[in-house]
């Protein structure tokens, strides 16, 4: 077991739902089942940047079951059973895209210039490649994970945006992650 005292800053990268990526025959689309290379190195060409990540938060949430059993008469727990997991992701960005107007104002999908608000779930999917660095720079933790989010509500005055994302980490045989802490 490695021991480190860490100072994480995040990363974010994304490729939506339904992005094709590459030229027929060879054309692939971004889906649950499918995901851009995942060894490409920076700059990466199929995954969109989401911006200065201030905070980043992982939720994990697990659904137990205590096994009761007489010992030799007393029910006592003898096991716990896990019947479920589920992560949920929250990150705050310092910069906002047209994902963040597309989800906050529920258009009906990807806004690229003119978009109707209101006519959307305000639901993103896609894959979130997060990169994790330590306070001196170095790469510590990477990972894919195909997720389906939205963008809280936001006040808009005199200030900096900070948009807060919360995402949930959809199952996908192709999530991949590495950890480094040696």
């Amino acid at each position: 077991m490695n021991l480190r005292k860490l100072v994480i800053g995040s990363q974010l990268f994304f490729a939506r739902e339904g992005t094709v990526i590459g030229v027929a025959p060879a054309a692939h689309t971004v889906s649950q089942a499918w995901k851009p290379d995942v060894e490409e190195a920076p700059p990466y060409t199929h995954w969109a940047s989401l911006g200065g990540c201030v905070d980043f938060t992982p939720t994990p949430k697990v659904t137990e079951q205590d096994v009761m059993e007489p010992t030799p008469g007393a029910y006592r727990r003898t096991d716990v059973v896990v019947t479920g997991t589920a992560l949920d992701l929250s990150f705050s960005l310092t910069n906002v895209s047209e994902l963040f107007f597309e989800s906050l104002l529920l258009a009906g999908g990807a806004i690229t210039d003119d978009y109707q608000p209101g006519t959307g779930s305000g639901q993103i999917r896609g894959w979130l490649k997060c990169q994790q660095y330590d306070q001196g720079d170095a790469q510590r933790n990477v990972f894919d994970v195909y997720v389906s989010g939205m963008f809280k509500a936001q006040k808009m005055e005199n200030k900096l945006i900070v948009a807060q994302f919360d995402a949930k980490v959809l199952y996908s045989a192709l999530q991949s992650g590495n950890l480094s802490l040696a």
